[in-house]
């Protein structure tokens, strides 16, 4: 409870209970189990029968280490992306390659592909607001805005649609990633949301998507630096 109370995020705390009670838990599985409810001499095992616990120095010993070894490989993909974004990855996505004709805002443009226009909602991502009816232009939406319509306008693309969850928003558009071709050797190997997080041009979205975790991180880092509207919308503080 301090660790959350300490950084605001519950992360480190089930990190610590979870450590601290699969060592007990370990514990629990030798021959001699442990005193786990102190001052009581009651010894917690698991399980019941001696012959199917660990011997410490035996096979038995070598054979939970390789487990646990293998249990921490096979779900370090998770820790990477998450559930939600394993999920998302495993499956898969449509692609469509086109010519960005239009932006209308830093995280809205418009794509022409095959003689069709489809407007286009980058996954992820929300700049701040310029052109939504109603709504006061955000601080820094201007400059998330310009950056997009420089990057992108009449630039070639890739936009990589997943199939898994929605593939359009309320209002119409389809929801992609973007990819850039930066070396020009048709690879298409940059993804300009992940540019918008790094840059400070917007803030992450809180709905599940293949890569949520990895913008996550990088939004932490734009905010530590400081960079883009982090550090010129002083109201934005501790967002």
């Amino acid at each position: 409870m301090p660790l959350w109370g300490l950084v605001g995020r519950p992360v480190p705390m089930i990190a610590v209970c979870v450590g601290y009670s699969s060592h007990l838990f370990a514990d629990m599985m030798t021959v001699s189990g442990v005193r786990l409810f102190w001052p009581s001499r009651a010894i917690a095992v698991f399980p019941g029968r001696d012959e199917y616990r660990v011997v410490t120095g035996g096979n038995s010993e070598r054979v939970f280490v390789a487990l646990a070894l293998l249990f921490a490989l096979l779900f370090y993909p998770v820790s990477r992306v998450g559930f939600d974004g394993l999920i998302y990855r495993m499956g898969g996505s449509d692609t469509l390659y086109g010519r960005v004709t239009s932006v209308t805002d830093g995280d809205t443009i418009e794509v022409r592909s095959q003689s069709l226009t489809t407007p286009v909602r980058l996954i992820g991502v929300d700049t701040p607001e310029t052109v939504a009816p109603d709504e006061p232009i955000g601080c820094f939406g201007p400059e998330a805005s310009d950056y997009t319509k420089q990057t992108l306008t009449e630039r070639l693309v890739k936009l990589e649609i997943p199939r898994v969850g929605d593939s359009e928003d309320a209002y119409g558009r389809t929801l992609a990633y973007v990819w850039l071709d930066a070396n020009g050797d048709g690879e298409y190997e940059h993804l300009y949301n992940e540019d918008l997080v790094e840059l400070g041009l917007a803030r992450t979205t809180t709905f599940s998507h293949a890569r949520r975790r990895e913008f996550e991180r990088e939004l932490e880092e734009a905010q530590e630096e400081g960079a883009g509207l982090w550090g010129a919308c002083p109201e934005l503080e501790g967002y």
